[in-house]
């Protein structure tokens, strides 16, 4: 008798299982697809092409479903949403929108000093400052399922996600209580960065990768590469017309440009961002040299991710989601001019932000740590110390700003955690465990539903 209860039981939880699976991936389906109806239906084999991105791995995966995360994080009674460290001034905060470890990039600053910063604000908005933390920290739980070389276990990369929380709580009391933090740069994992993005920008690296130099020594597009792609007349006519409109929105440092030389679209860059019109332009430089030419990027710019902020309004505080990413990356970075060709152009619902493509602009790019890993050069140790770095990088850039009420991030946030960093740290601990498994779970739902519903998710 024993044994049949115990069976029914193992039954009956095995039922509730499959409904809750399924239940999730009808959710999963249906939101994916309303995220993107636009473009299923002007371009269904773009949302394909993006989807099969997305399919590649888990982080690839996280990296295309930020509305999916937002709606987990905030929607009353979901299992990940409770947090015990939000007030209404601290509700109120800058975000960056997708903070995850391959949006933390290199800038070379107005003293030529390479610095490191988030390098993408496409999603910034204000709301709880926690959904950018409890992101960045699944980022890298989400780069270890992604991860199959590597001696590390997944306690590891909940461990490194820890540390983000608690780099973000030390940091973020720390610079409340006045004390000095040291550069970000002497931390192990962006050491090399800065030592690479160095040499690349010495050596005109992204010059190189994207255009060549002809027999009369002026250098223009590779049109043989393929991600790059020539424009129409009135596309160019457009960007010539548009120039002197742009430069007048550049600070001063950034207007010193020599003639446009070449203009090409560029294909096939970002996951979420893979929809996106990116145009890019070839400066002439201060010399007649090809070696100090200057590429800008022209990248269209889409409404950010409001779910679970709670402020629409937030939106209404500028004319363009251009000039939202632009006013908002340089509020959130230790120098505002860090980029002196960031602005923007254009009016909704086509407005594009630019900046320029350098060598000096690297990311931290998860090659390099699976190089690491791989080589055995890095191990539980480093990987926290690793989080802990990009979760203090995360408390710089919420406490620079203020809050959409203009009234000092910095304190409200630190209100929030003062004296009680272990339960802040628990309780991100807790989400990502199970926020994690979840999100390696949606993964496989998400290649079920390719194959059931098609690569675009057809849902006719």
């Amino acid at each position: 008798m024993k044994h049949l209860a115990l069976l029914l039981a193992t039954m009956a939880a095995s039922a509730c299982q499959v409904e809750e699976n399924a239940n999730r991936a009808a959710w999963l389906h249906a939101t994916l697809v309303a995220d993107r109806f636009g473009d299923l239906q002007r371009n269904p084999e773009l949302v394909a092409a993006q989807f099969d991105r997305m399919q590649e791995d888990p982080y690839s995966f996280l990296r295309g479903t930020l509305p999916q995360y937002r709606r987990d994080v905030t929607e009353p009674f979901s299992i990940n949403s409770e947090t015990h460290f939000l007030t209404e001034a601290s509700s109120r905060i800058q975000l960056v929108g997708d903070p995850h470890i391959e949006n933390i990039g290199t800038y070379q600053n107005r003293s030529g000093e390479i610095v490191v910063e988030f390098n993408d604000f496409d999603s910034a908005i204000y709301g709880p400052y926690h959904a950018d933390v409890w992101r960045l920290a699944l980022s890298w739980y989400a780069f270890g399922a992604s991860t199959t070389f590597s001696k590390t276990e997944p306690q590891d990369w909940l461990a490194a996600g820890e540390q983000v929380a608690r780099g973000y709580a030390d940091e973020i009391l720390a610079m409340a209580a006045g004390s000095e933090t040291p550069p970000l740069t002497d931390s192990a994992v962006f050491e090399d960065l800065v030592e690479e993005a160095q040499e690349n920008g010495n050596e005109l690296a992204d010059l190189k990768e994207f255009t060549v130099v002809d027999d009369d020594d002026l250098r223009r597009f590779d049109r043989e590469n393929p991600e790059i792609l020539s424009l129409n007349a009135p596309i160019t006519a457009w960007i010539n017309e548009s120039i002197p409109t742009w430069l007048s929105i550049l600070p001063d440092e950034g207007r010193e440009l020599g003639a446009l030389k070449d203009v090409s679209r560029r294909l096939g860059s970002g996951v979420a961002s893979l929809f996106l019109q990116r145009y890019y332009l070839l400066f002439e430089g201060a010399s007649e040299s090809p070696d100090d030419d200057l590429l800008i990027e022209w990248k269209e710019t889409r409404d950010p991710c409001l779910i679970g902020t709670g402020i629409v309004e937030a939106a209404r505080l500028f004319t363009s989601n251009a000039q939202r990413v632009t006013v908002l990356q340089r509020r959130a970075h230790a120098d505002p001019m860090t980029d002196p060709y960031s602005g923007w152009l254009g009016e909704e619902p086509w407005s594009f932000r630019s900046r320029r493509n350098s060598g000096f602009h690297q990311g931290i790019g998860r090659n390099r740590i699976q190089r690491r890993l791989r080589n055995g050069l890095w191990g539980r140790e480093e990987l926290e110390a690793a989080g802990y770095a990009t979760g203090q990088l995360l408390a710089r850039t919420h406490a620079r700003p203020q809050t959409m009420d203009e009234t000092s991030a910095l304190d409200a946030i630190a209100d929030v955690l003062e004296g009680r960093t272990d339960e802040f740290v628990a309780e991100a601990r807790e989400r990502i465990n199970l926020m994690g498994p979840q999100l390696v779970d949606d993964f496989r739902l998400f290649s079920i539903l390719r194959e059931q519903h098609g690569p675009a998710l057809d849902l006719r």
